[in-house]
């Protein structure tokens, strides 16, 4: 099996788990509206959690991003023979 369709195969298989770590990252790092989380009396364990917890739809989109990017492996095999 070729190297190219084993990474597009990994990516497909992988697309939402990717898009979540990617997204998930992303929150925790720019940490948006912690200021007010903190001032409603949330610590900073449960601040993480609801970024976490946030960080699901966008990943869901990206999943769906990277699987329309890179095609479906049955679809990719058909194009890639003659």
């Amino acid at each position: 099996m070729p190297v190219i369709r084993r990474i597009r195969e990994f990516l497909y298989r992988f697309s939402t788990l990717i898009a979540f770590v990617i997204a998930a990252a992303i929150l925790l790092a720019v940490a948006p509206a912690t200021d007010q989380l903190r001032g409603l009396g949330l610590k900073d364990d449960l601040i993480r959690f609801v970024l976490l917890a946030t960080a699901i739809i966008p990943s869901m989109l990206g999943g769906l991003l990277i699987r329309l990017l890179v095609a479906p492996p049955d679809q990719a095999s058909q194009s890639e023979t003659p």
